[in-house]
């Protein structure tokens, strides 16, 4: 199976004048905003080459070890270093780079911008796979106009209103619903250069933001790719996806280095009965209980995760018997309060999941019918 690593290695002598940026570079520069570039001088205020930063960074990171490199995050400078050499890359500049994090604001807001010669490309950064970051992809599901959200409207209001080259904005995970959140909300000159938004496995938004005209002016340069057994791409989203092979299984697709490649684009796949059924499911939760419930709900079950000596899914499926032990443990600290309204919640959930079940099967057994109708009307014709 090859990946992005592979897609690095084979085409990096094509030039981007020769074929053109696809889905595969989006991703490549989504992923490299989880880069943390804070020690690189200038790199806040302007754009460097490429080979530069790469440089410095290294230099600065001497002690760096791929091998050694667990989560995504961590593996991404490294991505840096194997397109910095590639004809394909070696043209784009790299800055206007911002790192934010205020905890007493609950803001945690990166974006880096890549500089090519016809275009540019500004990422935002999104959630690694700890259960923080899964945490405030759900968040998002269900709020609007978050801090985080405002800011990257307002990077792009600060930085690019005179300039004049086409821009795509994108982003993996949450970094992807604050490019879409950025296009909607930015000045309308920045907004009419924008070509491409790209939507890596991010959540989307509540229905009173699709209606919005801002979001319906942009929504046709969505692009919106996510792997087929999806959780966090499926999250109140009502872009048509473009669903995409991994050689990962359930939460760990969300690693878009997983991600199967085919040439230029990522090889397309069928979205799993899972990921759809969730899909409805959570969608009808979200939309039947209030902003406060769905906010003591996901804070109380990531409590209960983050409680456990490890940070991530896959940890705790590798702990097996003990993590569950763990679960159990924390889950009996919930208060009084916590703990009546996760199970009122759980019970709603699971009755708009049987309600869903119910419809699909009374869907299935309606075909069917129709089916043998139909089969059977042809028959009676063909005999007489």
């Amino acid at each position: 199976m090859t990946n992005i690593y592979d897609y690095i290695n084979w085409r990096k002598d094509i030039t981007l004048s020769y074929d053109a940026f696809n889905e595969v570079d989006n991703i490549i520069l989504s992923l490299l905003s989880y880069v943390e570039f804070d020690d690189i001088p200038n790199i806040d205020t302007t754009l460097l080459p490429i080979q530069t930063v790469t440089e410095t960074y290294f230099a600065k990171n001497s002690d760096l070890q791929e091998e050694n490199a667990e989560i995504y995050k961590q593996k991404m400078p490294f991505l840096l270093k194997k397109i910095s050499d590639s004809s394909r890359f070696c043209d784009m500049k790299i800055g206007y780079y911002i790192n934010y994090i205020d905890k007493n604001s609950v803001v945690q807001f990166s974006a880096i911008t890549f500089d090519f010669p016809e275009f540019m490309y500004i990422a935002f950064r999104g959630t690694d796979n700890t259960f923080t970051g899964w945490k405030e992809d759900f968040y998002l599901s269900y709020v609007t106009g978050t801090n985080g959200q405002k800011a990257a409207a307002t990077y792009l209001d600060q930085l690019f209103e005179n300039s004049h080259k086409p821009i795509q904005l994108g982003g993996h995970s949450k970094g992807g619903n604050l490019a879409i959140y950025a296009a909607c909300n930015c000045k309308k000159q920045i907004q009419d250069r924008i070509t491409t938004i790209w939507s890596n496995d991010g959540p989307g938004f509540l229905q009173q933001m699709v209606d919005t005209p801002s979001y319906q002016k942009i929504q046709d340069r969505i692009r919106l790719i996510i792997p087929d057994s999806s959780i966090v791409g499926v999250l109140m989203n009502n872009v048509t996806p473009k669903v995409i092979q991994s050689d990962a299984n359930g939460v760990m697709q969300h690693d878009a280095t997983t991600w199967q490649v085919m040439q230029n684009h990522f090889v397309e796949a069928k979205l799993s009965n899972n990921s759809a059924f969730l899909n409805k499911a959570i969608d009808t939760w979200l939309s039947s209980v209030s902003e406060e419930e769905a906010k003591i709900a996901i804070d109380s079950v990531f409590s209960v995760l983050e409680s456990t000596d490890v940070q991530t899914f896959n940890e705790l499926s590798h702990k097996g018997f003990k993590s569950t032990k763990d679960l159990m443990n924390a889950a009996r600290n919930l208060s009084p309060d916590q703990y009546s309204l996760i199970l009122k919640l759980f019970g709603n959930f699971i009755s708009n999941s049987g309600n869903l079940l119910l419809q699909d099967y009374k869907d299935k057994a309606q075909n069917q019918i129709q089916q043998i109708t139909d089969k059977l009307f042809k028959n009676e014709n063909h005999h007489s």
